[in-house]
């Protein structure tokens, strides 16, 4: 299990360089003549990570991280809406160096603790978007009760709903 804190400032550099896909930069294909990249959605969620998310962000939106002994391990990106009794996952990545360790359910076993903060802890619905090719997280979040229920932005809606 990781140690999990909400991000402050002081994370700010451990989350410039959070790697969550190797390679851990675009590679040119001269033969097509174009930048590649094997994983182009781990690609994506690493490059939000390190220029895009500058804690502390401040509710309804939250950022919580992972640690292992050898430092950031997972990413979890969430909004709750009180009102819609649900949490949001945005963002949800996994350190390469542990992935395939079963963090990701970890990772999406935040978004209940986070409603519970709000007295929310029946009756609630969690979803997030999936990149059609990632099978990975499908897989994870399958494992852990979602329902692939859609598709909205060109991503896979997955939801679960927790009575």
């Amino acid at each position: 299990m990781l140690d999990w804190h909400s991000a402050t400032q002081d994370h700010r550099n451990d989350l410039s360089l959070f790697r969550c896909t190797d390679p851990a930069t675009v590679s040119f294909d001269e033969e097509r003549g174009f930048e590649c990249h094997d994983f182009p959605w781990e690609l994506r969620v690493q490059d939000h990570i390190n220029t895009e998310l500058i804690p502390p962000l401040h509710a309804p939106s939250f950022l919580d991280l992972g640690f292992d002994e050898d430092g950031l391990a997972a990413v979890v990106e969430m909004t709750v809406s009180e009102f819609d009794r649900g949490c949001f996952i945005h963002t949800l990545a996994v350190a390469h160096r542990v992935s395939g360790r079963g963090i990701a359910g970890e990772a999406i076993d935040r978004a209940p603790i986070l409603l519970a903060r709000y007295d929310i802890s029946r009756d609630f619905i969690v979803e997030g978007l999936i990149d059609r090719d990632n099978i990975a997280a499908q897989s994870a979040f399958g494992r852990h009760g979602f329902e692939h229920s859609g598709y909205r932005n060109g991503c896979e809606r997955w939801a679960r709903l927790y009575p």
